[in-house]
């Protein structure tokens, strides 16, 4: 009366356990032949056949080059891809040029002997 409407009891779902005609080397082998097939399940969803083919925007990536840059070498290319600041801008703002910097071609820059002389 006390376990009529338990759960908790073992049941044995072995393979081969309740055959009783089986061997218990017979046992063993389906038993491993079963797991190996579980394991085999788990491990082919990540394993590509090799018929099929991968590719990237068209092409197959055998065909693609490991070191080949789609990209185009273009100055404007290599000025965007660097921030955009070009190398005059480059070199007046940061290197000495700009506002204080020294030019003959300038006009309102004298030098002190022409200070001098007027």
């Amino acid at each position: 009366m006390k376990v009529m409407h338990k759960t908790n009891t073992f049941i044995d779902r072995r393979i081969g356990e309740k055959d009783n005609q089986i061997s218990s080397e017979d046992r063993m082998v389906a038993r491993f032949a079963a797991e190996r097939a579980k394991q085999h399940n788990k491990k082919s969803i990540y394993n590509l056949a090799d018929d099929e083919i991968l590719t990237h925007r068209g092409q197959t990536l055998e065909q693609i080059e490991k070191f080949d840059d789609p990209r185009s070498s273009d100055d404007e290319d290599e000025e965007k891809r660097f921030g955009g600041l070009g190398d005059d801008f480059v070199s007046e703002g940061h290197f000495g040029g700009g506002v204080l910097s020294k030019s003959d071609s300038r006009d309102g820059a004298k030098s002190h002997k022409d200070l001098i002389e007027q």
